[in-house]
């Protein structure tokens, strides 16, 4: 399960055709209120709404920190 507010890009390695293009596209987009955010992330092709909507239960999101600090996309 990935936690969508708090995972780094290395959690999507388990997730074929996540990593790292779109978990960095996903990470760049958070923090997420519901898991189904993720559909309305800015240009995403057809192919990747499909792996998504494919993975949300896999998908988790929980409280974000106050002061959140987005450092999660470096590998």
């Amino acid at each position: 399960m990935i936690d969508l507010n708090n995972a780094d890009v290395r959690a999507f390695q388990a997730y074929p055709g996540m990593y790292p293009t779109l978990a960095k596209k996903i990470l760049q987009n958070a923090p997420y209120s519901k898991v189904t955010d993720v559909l309305d992330i800015p240009g995403l092709v057809d192919t990747q709404k499909k792996l998504l909507e494919k993975n949300l239960d896999n998908f988790t999101v929980s409280e974000i920190p106050d002061r959140f600090i987005d450092d999660r996309t470096d590998s």
